[in-house]
């Protein structure tokens, strides 16, 4: 399908978490490369977040066909969380639906700097004027009216960018504790900007009727208070009867 393929930086090998990786296994770095793909196009194809996945670090190392595989992405931070929860941090950068979108559209607008058009030879073409352009620059005109809404034409589309990563997010939520305007514990912060960001980028950032989010920081300060309503609706005791004149809340 055509939705088949991750992205992976082209420096990917020359990373350092790379190296110590291969150090630590004692295998080449375009071994590690070569497993850290299959790992990823795994979870790309199995969740839509990379967090919460339901298996073991033994499951991860079957998927590299090496032990000692997951252990070695928990050492240099690209692993966390424990068994049938487990993590893989700023999946969205480079994962999921959201990420290959961001992909193409910024490809798309790097051959366009470049002069080139959308025929498969890629053929440079000069600008003309309006009254001397050629019909599949004007078709090509129209599409640009009617591209899908994303990060590179949201400066004209949303009342605020988009934020980059759940950092972004936490960054804001931390502020918006410190003055008081959420009454956030510093514990609850990472773990709702993570949330956020996730089920946004899954999205599309769009809501359930398909409308752009316009305002993402009110969007995650509703998020917010609906999790700290759940959280305070789960740790309420339920009332239990114990005599017809009396009732005890469990403490």
């Amino acid at each position: 399908m055509a939705g088949d393929w991750i992205k992976v930086e082209k420096e990917l090998n020359d990373k350092p978490e790379v190296r110590r990786m291969a150090r630590a296994l004692h295998l080449s770095r375009f071994d590690i490369v070569g497993r850290l793909v299959s790992v990823w196009s795994w979870a790309d194809t199995h969740s839509f977040t990379g967090s919460g996945m339901d298996i073991s670090e033994e499951d991860i190392d079957d998927i590299a066909d090496l032990n000692g595989f997951a252990d070695a992405l928990r050492q240099v931070g690209w692993l966390k969380g424990r068994a049938a929860s487990l993590e893989f941090p700023n999946f969205g950068r480079h994962n999921g639906q959201s990420a290959k979108r961001r992909a193409m559209e910024a490809e798309r607008k790097r051959l366009e700097r470049m002069g080139y058009d959308d025929n498969a030879d890629k053929r440079p073409h000069r600008k003309r004027t309006t009254c001397g352009q050629h019909a599949d620059q004007r078709r090509e005109e129209k599409k640009e009216n009617i591209v899908p809404l994303t990060r590179a034409n949201e400066k004209e589309k949303r009342a605020i960018p988009l934020p980059e990563t759940s950092e972004e997010v936490e960054a804001f939520l931390t502020a918006e504790a410190f003055k008081g305007a959420l009454p956030l514990q510093h514990s609850d912060v990472k773990q709702i900007a993570l949330l956020f960001f996730n089920d946004r980028e899954a999205s599309g950032w769009v809501d359930r009727h398909g409308v752009p989010v316009a305002n993402w920081r009110a969007a995650v300060r509703a998020f917010a208070l609906r999790y700290l309503d759940n959280i305070r609706k789960r740790n309420t005791p339920e009332p239990q009867q114990t005599t017809q004149q009396s009732k005890t809340y469990g403490y």
